[in-house]
């Protein structure tokens, strides 16, 4: 597996997220759910490593068949097959207060929005989720977590839920700074 590696699911890694056909463990599920076509197995690793060995996760996922690599066009050196993340400029980071505040307003929106819920995903996922959360130094790192846990509340209750979420998200990461003039990225 080569760290900068790309993956997206496969239909049997779809039919898993939607239906719990194969009965995933808990870690594998987590990361199968956040897998998105975009980021690289080391971006996956650096964020998510409180599930374990994510490339080791990662690897065994394509070994069943629920992750497939997404191919790279040689011209543009761009993944051919995925959505294109729109370019941002790197940002200032929100004053340690400002983003301390927005990280406990981000967590009690999602613990407002998945509930009890969070045996859908399995059950370590509110330990994953705090993990994670604890590792955004920056409003563009608090928007990528708020889109991991958009696609997290879409599988487990529905797209309005997930909409709904980002939403607030969006309006609570914009008070840090100004997200547009960055380029606030897609959620789906």
């Amino acid at each position: 597996m080569i760290q900068s590696s790309v993956y997206a699911k496969t239909a049997k890694g779809k039919q898993e997220i939607e239906k719990r056909s194969f009965d995933l463990p808990f870690e594998a599920r987590a990361v199968l759910i956040i897998v998105d076509g975009i980021r690289t197995v080391d971006d996956y690793a650096s964020k998510y490593g409180a599930l374990g060995d994510i490339r080791a996760i990662l690897a065994d996922l394509e070994k069943n068949d629920f992750l497939e690599p997404v191919q790279h066009d040689a011209a543009t050196a761009q993944p051919a097959t995925q959505r294109t993340a729109p370019a941002t400029t790197p940002s200032t980071p929100a004053p340690t207060d400002q983003l301390q505040a927005a990280t406990l307003e981000l967590r009690r929106l999602l613990k407002n929005t998945i509930g009890a819920g969070t045996d859908a995903v399995g059950a370590g996922a509110d330990q994953l989720l705090t993990n994670a959360l604890e590792n955004c130094a920056t409003p563009e790192d608090l928007l990528a977590y708020a889109q991991d846990c958009a696609s997290i509340i879409n599988v487990m209750q529905n797209d309005k839920a997930a909409a709904d979420f980002m939403a607030e998200a969006r309006d609570l990461i914009r008070s840090l700074g100004d997200l547009d003039s960055r380029g606030d990225p897609d959620p789906s």
